[in-house]
């Protein structure tokens, strides 16, 4: 079985972890080297899919907050996304940073803002949970006290990216257009949930979550929600920290999560 994934160390570690020999992973990346390429919203996954159907570009004065220095993403051998068996699409957050229709990749963000200045990484991610909040804060950052003003692209860029909430209802619509994007070969995965260090469950999550199983349920999409297994093996031992850091798995627990998403895909298939 071919398995393509797009979505974040959730999916990725444990599937290159599983015990079981019997599937081939068409992404050239593995554990340790895969976060560049890491797609967290809807929009990001629909750019993604597009680029591997060779229908959208990383220009280059974005490469670096699409995928950082690295090359940019391939399959196996050079395969086609089509070629896949099964494309597994991970839909952890509604969190969307844009600019020009280019949506740029969380993770690399923070590491250039970090790099050009720790302070306008702190002030930056201020100003962009006022936004994600739907607040009347001002609708570009000034980046022009944190960095050289030679730096003309980091300005341009960084001073117009425009972080916002994708609405649930538009995160549930854009799962049916990627359905038929791959040609109804994606099999869902949500994000985890659990309880925080108060012991609480994230309601934000678990509202995502529910609405992504339900909707899938309802429309015949099939959907793995893997709290079902950090539930079974218990979060303690599922996730990193000792349960405590409900983004990232054990490290001990990867051939078991690993070796039971390969069976609900054999389930869904």
């Amino acid at each position: 079985m071919k398995i393509l994934l797009i979505g974040t160390c959730r999916i990725h570690e444990p599937l290159c972890s599983t015990s079981k020999d019997a599937i081939q992973i068409l992404n050239t990346e593995r554990i340790g080297d895969s976060a560049q390429y890491y797609t967290h919203s809807t929009l990001e996954i629909k750019q993604r899919l597009l680029y591997f159907q060779k229908e959208y570009e990383i220009e280059d004065v974005l490469k670096i907050f699409q995928i950082g220095p690295y090359p940019e993403p391939k399959l196996l051998g050079d395969r086609l996304m089509n070629e896949a068996d099964v494309i597994l699409i991970e839909v952890p957050s509604r969190k969307v940073y844009e600019y020009n229709g280019h949506f740029i990749q969380e993770s690399r963000l923070i590491g250039r803002l970090k790099k050009l200045n720790p302070n306008l990484l702190i002030n930056w991610r201020k100003w962009a949970d006022q936004k994600f909040k739907g607040l009347g804060t001002k609708d570009k950052f000034d980046t022009s006290s944190y960095f050289d003003s030679n730096r003309i692209l980091d300005h341009e860029i960084i001073s117009n990216i425009v972080p916002y909430m994708h609405s649930i209802d538009e995160t549930l619509n854009d799962i049916d257009e990627i359905y038929n994007m791959t040609k109804k070969k994606a099999i869902f995965v949500t994000h985890i949930n659990g309880v925080d260090k108060k012991g609480k469950i994230l309601e934000s999550r678990d509202k995502l979550v529910n609405k992504i199983s339900l909707y899938c349920e309802n429309n015949k999409i099939p959907c793995i929600n893997p709290t079902e297994i950090v539930n079974k093996i218990g979060q303690k031992i599922a996730l990193s920290k000792d349960g405590k850091d409900l983004n990232h798995y054990q490290p001990s627990a990867l051939i078991e999560i690993g070796d039971w998403f390969l069976e609900q895909i054999k389930l869904h298939k």
